[in-house]
C-alpha cells in the first residue's frame, strides 16, 4: 500500500507521517526498529512509487493527552508537513480553517487525528481475544491482530533472521483502508522483536463461535445439563433416549 506524502497513520500506538527523503536512504527513518522495518521496501523507494519519490516515515509528537471535540475523540500531533487531508476537522461543518502552522482547535499548533480508541488494550478486551498459538494456527484456527483487524497466515516456514531472531510466519493483514498488507512474525506472532511490547499488529487468535443442542434435566440437586452438545437438535433427543427426567432440549453458544 502506497502512502501519500504528507499521510498520517498509527502504528504500534505511535503516529508516524510519511515525507520525503533528504538523501534517497533510510536513515532518516524512524521506522527502523533495530534494523527490522515493517514497511515493505517497494513503498518507500522512487522507482517503485507513482511519485516517484524516496520516502521515509518520522514518528510525530504527541500534544497532552486525548480529547473530545466536536464529538470526535482526538490526538493532537505536531506534523512533519501541514495537510489538512489528514485533520480529523477537515471538512468539518465547525472547522475555522485556521490550521497549522497557525492556532486552531484549543490553541494548540498541529494536526488533530481521529482515534477509535483511548485505552490500551479495549478491543483486545471486547473482542475477547487471546493470545497467539502457533499450533493452533498451524491446525487453522482463526487469527487477528490485536486490534481486530483480520489476518490471513499464508506460511510458517519463511527464511529470515535478524539478531538470532527468526520471523517464519508471513500473513495478510486488513489495513484500513481495505487493502491486505504482508507482515512477518516470530512464532510468538510479534511483529517486532521486542517481546514486551506490545503492538495493534501483533497476532491474537480470535475466538471460534459454536453453538449445539443440549438437554435439560431435572435432577436431585435441581437442574443438570448433558455433559456434551451435539450438532443437532435431534441428536441430543436421540442421545438422551429413554433416560428420565428430561425437561427439554435447548440450543446453547460459546467460544473457544
Amino acid at each position: 500500500m502506497e502512502r501519500k506524502i504528507g499521510e498520517i497513520f498509527e502504528f504500534g500506538g505511535e503516529w508516524y507521517q510519511c515525507v520525503k527523503s533528504p538523501d534517497g536512504s533510510c536513515k532518516h527513518c524512524d521506522m527502523n526498529f533495530g534494523g527490522k522495518c515493517p514497511i515493505p521496501i517497494k513503498e518507500c523507494v522512487a522507482s517503485s512509487r507513482s511519485d516517484l519519490y524516496y520516502v521515509i516515515f518520522k514518528k510525530l509528537e504527541k500534544v497532552g493527552e486525548p480529547i473530545t471535540v466536536n464529538g470526535k475523540n482526538v490526538q493532537l500531533l505536531k506534523t512533519t508537513i501541514a495537510n489538512c487531508d489528514n485533520c480529523a476537522f477537515y471538512k468539518d461543518v465547525n472547522c475555522d480553517f485556521t490550521c497549522y502552522p497557525r492556532k486552531c482547535h484549543g490553541g494548540e499548533e498541529g494536526t488533530y487525528v481521529e482515534i477509535k480508541q483511548t485505552k490500551k488494550g479495549m478491543e483486545e478486551k471486547k473482542l475477547n481475544l487471546k493470545p497467539f498459538d502457533i499450533q493452533k494456527a498451524r491446525e487453522g484456527k482463526p487469527v487477528c491482530t490485536r486490534d481486530g483487524r483480520k489476518a490471513r497466515i499464508i506460511c510458517f516456514d519463511r527464511r529470515l533472521f535478524y539478531k538470532n531472531v527468526s520471523y517464519p510466519i508471513l500473513a495478510l493483514v486488513e489495513c484500513s483502508d481495505g487493502e491486505d498488507n504482508v507482515c512477518g512474525y516470530t512464532e510468538k506472532g510479534k511483529v517486532l522483536i521486542e517481546d514486551s511490547a506490545e503492538y495493534k499488529d501483533d497476532l491474537m487468535m480470535l475466538p471460534e463461535k459454536k453453538e449445539g443442542w443440549v438437554n435439560v434435566y431435572k435432577g436431585i440437586d435441581g437442574i443438570t445439563f448433558s455433559r456434551h452438545p451435539h450438532i443437532s437438535k435431534e441428536k441430543a433427543i436421540e442421545e438422551a433416549g429413554s433416560l428420565p427426567g428430561r425437561i427439554d432440549t435447548v440450543k446453547v453458544f460459546w467460544e473457544e
